[in-house]
């Protein structure tokens, strides 16, 4: 498994392990008719824009030229917030892969560059 920073290139991928995991962890809460109606290709267009337009650092694990998870993170995006303060702003992997080490690779990866950044504490909004 590798992680690296995301390309224009993976955003399919991204939008692929997006829906995904909506529709995976999110089965019983939401409404089953607004997970089916999810759509991997308007997720890929988002995508596209987000990773020019966005301050956060979006970063894919692959495994064999596959996306199999990411996650982005970035300052905190609190209206209080100090330069010390990083966020996670969001972080899925494929559910075939949960409990696998993926989210764990994609959280160390992201948290290294959090404090790089100068952050000295996360949040995570859920």
């Amino acid at each position: 498994m590798l992680v690296r920073p995301a390309t224009l290139d993976d955003t399919r991928g991204i939008a692929t392990v997006h829906v995904r995991g909506w529709r995976a962890a999110y089965g019983g809460i939401l409404p089953r008719d607004f997970l089916d109606k999810l759509s991997v290709d308007e997720r890929e267009a988002r995508w596209r824009r987000n990773l020019g337009e966005t301050t956060a650092l979006t970063f894919v694990a692959e495994e064999a030229g596959a996306v199999i998870g990411w996650a982005s993170v970035g300052g905190c995006r609190d209206e209080d917030a100090t330069p010390e303060l990083g966020e996670l702003w969001a972080i899925y992997v494929e559910p075939g892969r949960w409990r696998s080490g993926v989210g764990r690779a994609l959280w160390d990866w992201g948290r290294g560059r959090l404090v790089e950044r100068g952050a000295r504490e996360v949040v995570v909004w859920v």
